[in-house]
């Protein structure tokens, strides 16, 4: 069985033991009309999960991959105006178009370096649960990580070239 058809065996396993919730943790949904707020790059132009960080005053910024988010945060470290760091649920997500599927950042199980490719080069796979990071992980290669875990040098983070914007 391919990692595709676990990954949606355990999704419909999830929402018959819990049920489907839709959780208003101020997230929005991802558009074509939508650039990261660290690289500018076009976020649905590329595969790949991605990030979103909803601040106290309710901004939302949206994040072309979970990488691009976590490096900004690393470099900058964490402004008490978050109020949630999000990333997408891979959890039975398409890869190439993920929904809004999104889970707290710092609950996440994370793939680095796997064969899959994401906005800039290897992806940062978001997981809510071990069980799937490890089935997505023996099919495409990396490195499983948990959200305390990830560093600048792990991560590979370079020096944006543009100054990041102050968070609201």
């Amino acid at each position: 069985m391919n990692f595709t058809a676990r990954l949606a065996g355990v999704a419909a396993a999830l929402c018959l033991s819990f049920g489907t919730v839709a959780a208003d943790n101020g997230t929005q949904p991802i558009t074509d009309q939508d650039q990261c707020h660290s690289c500018d790059m076009w976020i649905t132009k590329y595969p790949g999960p991605k990030a979103e960080i909803v601040t106290k005053s309710g901004h939302v910024y949206k994040f072309c991959s979970t990488k691009c988010m976590t490096c900004t945060l690393l470099r900058r470290g964490e402004s008490d105006k978050i109020a949630g760091i999000w990333v997408n649920d891979m959890v039975g997500n398409d890869w190439e178009h993920p929904d809004a599927t999104f889970i707290d950042a710092k609950t996440a199980w994370y793939v680095q370096g796997s064969s899959r490719k994401a906005t800039m080069g290897k992806s940062l796979a978001s997981f809510s649960t071990e069980e799937a990071a490890v089935a997505f992980r023996k099919e495409f290669g990396g490195t499983l990580y948990r959200w305390n875990d990830l560093t600048k040098e792990i991560l590979g983070c370079k020096v944006p070239k543009k100054p990041t914007v102050p968070m609201e």
